[in-house]
């Protein structure tokens, strides 16, 4: 099956809301401004994969630590690698919850991915497809959905047919 690119809508920005929205009861769950553009990477791979659409449609890149989003680097830049603060954005959180299938996946991303650093992420998407497709053409070259959809759908595809 292919992917549909109409998008469900939603800004990079708010996706980066839910992320930063998450209760971090240990120092191993802060989010830097690496770990937050790789959780953002495995929330567009795995909606792609899973509903077949784009959960948002800013792009991502291949930088050199890996997929990068731009907009969203440049709004938090500023942090570095220190951890970005709790936040809580209602407006996108309940723009979220409208979508119930979307929020059970940006959740198991947060159980999956909450606890490994920025630069575990980073060394993961050094090793996945999207990213190395992408990284061959140049940096900042653009990682296309249809190469996240392929990538992510295979890997839920493998992960399911291993269970049989």
């Amino acid at each position: 099956m292919k992917y549909n690119c109409e998008s469900y809508n939603f800004t990079v920005f708010q996706i980066a809301d839910y992320f930063l929205s998450r209760e971090r009861k240990q120092k191993d769950q802060d989010i830097t401004h690496l770990k937050l553009q790789k959780l953002i990477y495995y929330a567009q791979g795995f909606v792609l994969a899973f509903t077949h659409q784009p959960l948002f449609l800013e792009s991502l890149e291949a930088w050199r630590h890996g997929p990068v989003c731009r907009v969203l680097y440049n709004k938090y830049k500023k942090w570095s690698y220190h951890s970005i603060p709790l936040e809580q954005n209602q407006i996108s959180l309940n723009e979220i919850k409208r979508y119930p299938e979307i929020e059970e996946i940006l959740q198991l991303i947060w159980q999956i991915f909450g606890t490994l650093s920025g630069t575990q992420l980073e060394e993961m998407t050094h090793a996945e497809m999207p990213w190395k497709i992408a990284i061959k053409r140049g940096l900042n070259t653009p990682i296309s959905n249809e190469s996240l959809y392929n990538f992510f759908s295979n890997l839920i595809f493998d992960e399911n047919k291993q269970g049989d």
